[in-house]
């Protein structure tokens, strides 16, 4: 499972930012392992948790769902915030988000932009229908 989980990251940092992962030959790639630890986290909130979040629908706003069928009350939000899971989720999202605008800071001053093909430097380099692109 390793082994398929790191293909799909090198494959997707190439494929989205123009990155070369590593993380198939065993190199730490932090946001690969964020990506890693965001899915991980939620998916035991899920497990640990869903008896109680169930719980939760059935009482009345605030502390239940405002319109059924949804998790938009505050007892969902407490009890995620909380949660060891939900902490850990909330960091590696702001590692996620950090990496993220530290990638598009770094094509932005890439002179070389225009000659790559990742998704992220076509988007880019897209014209925004005034002559601009949306790098500007």
């Amino acid at each position: 499972q390793f082994k398929f989980f790191a293909f799909t990251m090198d494959s997707v940092l190439k494929m989205f930012f123009g990155k070369e992962g590593r993380t198939l030959e065993g190199v730490y790639d932090e946001y690969s392992a964020s990506f890693d630890e965001a899915h991980r986290s939620m998916t035991e909130f899920f497990v640990k948790r869903l008896p109680f979040a169930i719980f939760l629908d059935f009482l009345p706003w605030p502390f239940g769902p405002l319109t059924p069928g949804r998790r938009n009350g505050y007892g969902s939000k407490l009890l995620f915030r909380t949660s060891p899971e939900g902490k850990r989720f909330k960091k590696a999202v702001a590692s996620l988000d950090r990496i993220s605008y530290q990638i598009i800071k770094e094509k932005m001053n890439d002179p070389h932009l225009k000659s790559q093909r990742d998704l992220l430097a076509l988007f880019m380099n897209a014209e925004d229908g005034m002559g601009g692109t949306f790098a500007q």
